[in-house]
């Protein structure tokens, strides 16, 4: 499977690497693992749309999944959900840790 993953998950590949070999992995390794997973699902359905909204500023596999769920019929419509994700996120980061 193919994930999109941010700057910040260099370890993901070791995350991944060290399920297969079924390691227990921490409770922090299995979110950043559901987080991969989630990614590598929508790359798999959607293709290059999932990659264009992950692709956006702030946006996760599950802002992800509620942009790609809108079936799009047009272009732009799509792109004003991505950028209302990312101002979202610009307005609300402040809050999250």
């Amino acid at each position: 499977m193919i994930a999109i993953i941010r700057k910040g998950q260099l370890g993901a590949a070791e995350i991944v690497k060290k399920r297969a070999k079924k390691k227990t992995l921490t409770e922090e390794e299995q979110h950043e693992l559901q987080t991969i997973r989630r990614s590598a699902d929508l790359v798999m359905v959607y293709g290059k749309k999932a990659a264009e909204v992950l692709a956006g500023h702030g946006i996760g596999p599950q802002t992800a999944a509620r942009i790609l769920a809108m079936m799009h019929t047009d272009k732009e419509k799509f792109y004003k959900d991505i950028l209302a994700a990312e101002k979202n996120f610009a307005k609300n980061k402040i809050y999250w840790k």
